[in-house]
């Protein structure tokens, strides 16, 4: 079958108040709200049905986090839970909203299905501090050795799989092209089926695998051999900057732009033939590129006689090239092919001071609402007394274009508007109820949307009454969702720079992750924050964010994925300010700044 052609895998971790339970984000041992400790699923009605599950609304467990109520209740991996005592879960009650009736120490009755199975088993809730000290995962993970094929064309539930060499797949005799449908007795709908069978494997277990060949059924065994673990060194600067460069000399090629890739279905409505280009969203002051003229949604394509394709990306091509090379760039700008002449200089140092000065960018005053799907533009949500208020947008409505540059994701509106100083023009072109509207104003700072007083960004508050700064972190107070408007920004050099000096974390400035629909909006239902987005490739997937004064406070490890992701994040708990979202698939990454501002 193919996983994702009528599968949405809409992935939600099943949690209290946090959207992953995980270690690292717990810091208040007093909260008493229940907590189970599982990683879950929110499954599809086709895929429920496929399963045999009648209530298409429960959690099917993907993982059990160790010292928890549902470790030591005995919960394992493809449990599918559909209630608790009396309540059961339905189209307005998910599991995570029954928990929520419960306290720490408090007894209950799960209902779930194991194995075709309905039991129950009795838990008693714990605390989110239970999974706090245990040790990390061992270095040796299974490996069975497969990736999606490239032709998943069968309509039978399981995964098609192409068979990687050397691998315990191999050993069992697995081929290209076989349908895996079940691991161990489970059965596999899709490849998040795939990895949580997989998860619960040691190595040197026997491992027995179903699979369809020719259309025959058949079944293999084997010890499951380990994943080796190699230190991973991430080069992501698209425009082939290295910063794991530790070279005096510096002399690799530097043009200066930060940029991103583009997924097939983006560059295809942007009508660029060529999906494997770099779309520029900055241009750093004083490069090559900033000398040679480029701009934001550049999209290049090209360097000399080299041109970007599935096996050479831009990085790839500029690593050809020295300090002093000239070349000739080949880009598209707003449609039209063109070219410029490049001289490449060497990089600066990365010595950047930390700039928490909102009155010199520029803020529109959007955030990003809730986005219908196969709609063309990004709805937004208005800040009171801002530069959109003022044009007379108003909450719903779709922006599909600033200032000439077509917008198609929150990520098009970010570099629109990064582009932009106080004070210069803004032009939008947005629909509302199907209406095309324009509308132009010159665009204020954040200051200037807001009294004297009421300045807060980033973690820091201004004492304007005295004249001075008032630093503050992050996390010392709580906030109401409705409170507080959300974007998602590209991430800063100099905050990235600084989160490597102060906390060793690295946010790369450029991303290389082809990610849709980016969003992040508030659930006022849940006090929390909705998450979304699309992967169009497949991959080894994980999610982190980290809040202003580098703590982890989400962790989410996806083993092999691909397609829609959706989740509850609980970054409230942490107050307004600056926190950053890291996105991994492979080699490849996408990282954001998320700014929290108080309305």
């Amino acid at each position: 079958m193919r996983h994702l052609s009528f599968l949405t895998l809409t992935l939600l971790l099943l949690q209290t108040h946090v959207a992953l339970a995980q270690q690292h984000a717990w810091t208040n041992s007093n909260d008493k709200t229940a907590f189970l400790g599982i990683n879950s699923e929110q499954l599809s009605a086709e895929k429920a049905k496929l399963l045999g599950f009648e209530n298409k609304y429960g959690s099917y467990v993907t993982g059990i986090i160790a010292n928890t109520a549902a470790d030591k209740a005995g919960l394992l991996p493809f449990d599918y839970i559909y209630g608790i005592d009396n309540f059961r879960t339905d189209e307005d009650r998910s599991l995570t909203s029954i928990i929520r009736k419960y306290r720490t120490g408090d007894k209950g009755t799960l209902h779930l299905i194991r194995k075709g199975k309905q039991i129950t088993i009795d838990v008693v809730f714990g605390n989110r501090n239970d999974s706090e000290g245990q040790e990390k995962k061992e270095k040796e993970e299974v490996f069975l050795g497969v990736s999606p094929h490239e032709d998943e064309s069968s309509d039978e539930a399981g995964v098609m799989v192409t068979v990687i060499g050397k691998s315990t797949a191999e050993e069992m005799g697995l081929k290209d092209g076989d349908l895996i449908t079940a691991i161990n007795g489970y059965a596999l709908v899709d490849w998040q089926d795939l990895s949580t069978a997989i998860r619960t494997l040691k190595v040197g277990e026997k491992i027995t695998v179903e699979y369809q060949r020719d259309g025959k059924t058949a079944k293999a065994e084997q010890k499951a051999k380990a994943r080796e673990i190699k230190e991973k060194t991430y080069t992501i600067i698209t425009d082939g900057w290295d910063w794991n460069d530790k070279s005096e000399s510096g002399n690799s090629a530097f043009l200066g732009i930060n940029s991103t890739s583009i997924s097939t279905e983006k560059a295809k409505k942007l009508g660029f033939d060529n999906p494997y280009g770099s779309y520029v969203t900055k241009v750093i002051d004083n490069t090559a590129a900033a000398k040679a003229g480029l701009q934001p949604f550049d999209y290049v394509v090209g360097v000399n006689d080299s041109r970007v394709d599935k096996n050479q990306n831009l990085t790839d091509i500029l690593r050809k090239f020295k300090t002093g090379d000239e070349a000739t760039l080949h880009f598209i700008r707003q449609g039209k092919a063109q070219s410029t002449k490049v001289t490449f200089v060497k990089r600066p140092d990365q010595e950047f001071e930390w700039n928490t000065d909102e009155c010199k960018k520029p803020f529109f005053g959007i955030s990003q609402s809730h986005q219908p799907e196969d709609q063309q533009g990004v709805a937004v949500t208005i800040v009171e007394n801002s530069t959109a208020a003022d044009m007379g947008l108003q909450d719903g409505d779709v922006i599909t274009a600033i200032n000439s540059y077509a917008i198609l994701d929150w990520e098009d509106i970010t570099t629109a508007i990064n582009a932009l100083k106080v004070g210069d023009n803004i032009q939008v072109t947005y629909t509302r109820k199907g209406e095309k509207t324009n509308g132009s104003k010159p665009i204020k700072s954040y200051c200037d949307t807001k009294k004297e007083g009421e300045w807060n960004w980033g973690g820091f508050k201004i004492r304007t009454d005295e004249g001075e700064d008032e630093e503050s972190d992050a996390g010392s107070e709580r906030i109401n969702v409705d409170q507080v408007n959300v974007a998602l920004q590209d991430m800063p050099e100099e905050e990235s720079t600084q989160l490597k000096q102060r906390y060793g974390i690295d946010m790369p400035v450029s991303s290389n992750l082809a990610v849709e629909n980016l969003q992040l909006h508030p659930n006022t239902s849940m006090g929390m924050f909705k998450l979304q987005f699309k992967l169009p490739s497949s991959g080894e997937t994980s999610i982190r964010v980290f809040n202003g004064a580098g703590r982890l406070i989400y962790d989410y490890d996806l083993g092999m994925f691909s397609g829609d992701f959706s989740d509850e994040i609980d970054i409230s708990q942490n107050g307004a300010g600056n926190y950053y979202l890291d996105i991994r698939q492979g080699d490849k990454r996408l990282s954001k700044k998320i700014l929290l501002q108080s309305k």
